[in-house]
């Protein structure tokens, strides 16, 4: 993850990808309750993971340094107009998953995460 300032989109055609249809991220992804685990998202902010493996490996060294889920990114929760082949799915119709360190008012530098893929 690299933070970066705010940029408008490109105008010059050779950044741009014709053909793309534009989505937006809406309220669904916030919610944290249990229901909401078995719901497929393209982004899950808070709560806990929705994980596509549970292997204790991947959280033993973010556990020992006090990092929290932040946020995932789940290739399931794509809507159906966004991806045209499924080599368009940049994590192998996977999900990547971010973990910080969350103070009271700010998340601290830096982040840490890994991506699974079934």
């Amino acid at each position: 993850m690299i933070e970066h300032p705010i940029s408008t989109e490109s105008t010059k055609e050779m950044f741009t990808k014709p053909g793309l249809i534009k989505h937006t991220i809406s309220n669904g992804a916030l919610r944290n309750d249990e229901k909401s685990m078995d719901r497929s998202f393209l982004i899950k902010v808070g709560g806990n993971p929705r994980l596509i493996q549970y292997e204790d490996y991947y959280f033993t060294k973010l556990k020992e340094e006090s990092f929290s889920f932040l946020f995932q990114v789940d290739e399931d929760g794509y809507p159906e107009t966004l991806v045209q082949h499924d080599y368009n799915y940049p994590f192998g119709f996977g999900s990547l998953y971010i973990f910080a360190i969350i103070g009271a008012t700010e998340i601290q530098h830096p982040v840490a995460g890994f991506w699974q893929f079934s």
